[in-house]
């Protein structure tokens, strides 16, 4: 199973997000999950990803019925999907991800955002966010918001001060930035950043990166500093073992579903362990595969050699 990614108008920014996860989701290095990439090619954005009640011919609402009742229903039939799903908008798409966080907060379990568009229909969105009760933890979602430098030659001071009406933009993002920053509940399920220096077209690719990071942080694992802690005797093989079915527990966690310590990381232990002449810690790793996925033909092979050779001597 994989969790899925959505993008809002994915025509233009699926290439970096398909080539983010496929260098960090790699067997050689467990910073992002692997996911399943729905793009979305909007038809027409000005109205799609504009509630009603920020534009007369907003047909947001629409748009989101049919993501929550016939999008993501689709996808979750056809592929082998977890429940968990990350959506990610830009400029009226990130208007569209926040309303969704208010109406819908469940139905994404993470949110990027970048340089949202809320100065629409006179500030609509803000009186909306007012009286909402919007609160991200672990039962509920995550978010990141990525904010362009749009002072157009005035200084951040000027943008940034309440009583000023220079160009609105950068001062209404920052605001809600930082009102839900110092909700101190938010703590561990929000960040946001401030690309001094890239204007509004320029920054979704580093909010694709630094979003997911953000917001998949838990998943990430220096497998590598672990094995080398158990070879160099600073952890004993228990402990090396419990780190590892504790990281996939908070993965599970976070997935909603249980995540099985993956095939690919465990083989690879079983090999250091093996070359480390480790050979019972390694053999243990490779039943542990068997058991976990008893298809695991590297491992069922490995372990058929390691039982050979011991005969042997």
């Amino acid at each position: 199973s994989l969790p899925v990614l959505f993008i809002l108008d994915g025509s233009n920014y699926f290439s970096f997000f398909k080539a983010l996860t496929e260098q960090w989701s790699s067997k050689k290095e467990m910073v992002l999950p692997e996911m399943i990439i729905v793009a979305i090619k909007q038809k027409n954005r000005s109205s799609e990803l504009l509630h009603s009640y920020i534009q007369e011919d907003g047909i947001g609402e629409l748009f989101l019925d049919y993501i929550e009742r016939e999008l993501i229903p689709s996808i979750d039939s056809t592929c082998n999907t977890y429940p968990h799903r990350t959506l990610f908008g830009h400029s009226r798409g990130g208007l569209f991800a926040l309303n969704v966080l208010v109406d819908k907060p469940t139905l994404f379990d993470n949110y990027l955002v970048s340089d949202p568009n809320l100065t629409l229909g006179n500030l609509a969105f803000l009186k909306k966010w007012k009286g909402s009760d919007v609160n991200l933890n672990i039962d509920r979602n995550s978010l990141f918001i990525g904010l362009a430098d749009t002072k157009e030659g005035n200084t951040l001071e000027e943008v940034l001060n309440p009583d000023s009406n220079i160009y609105p933009h950068m001062r209404t993002i920052w605001a809600i930035c930082e009102e839900i920053e110092n909700n101190k509940s938010n703590d561990d399920y929000f960040d946001w950043k401030y690309y001094d220096g890239f204007g509004h077209k320029t920054i979704p690719p580093m909010v694709a990166m630094d979003g997911l990071l953000s917001v998949l942080e838990y998943h990430r694992f220096d497998k590598y500093a672990l094995i080398y802690s158990h070879i160099d005797n600073k952890i004993t093989y228990d402990q090396f073992k419990q780190s590892i079915n504790d990281h996939f527990d908070i993965i599970s966690k976070r997935f909603g579903s249980t995540v099985l310590p993956y095939e690919h990381l465990i083989f690879d232990y079983g090999e250091v362990l093996h070359k480390e002449r480790m050979a019972d810690q390694a053999v243990d790793m490779f039943k542990w595969n068997i058991k976990n996925f008893p298809e695991s033909a590297q491992s069922k092979e490995k372990l058929k050699s390691i039982n050979d050779t011991q005969q042997s001597i």
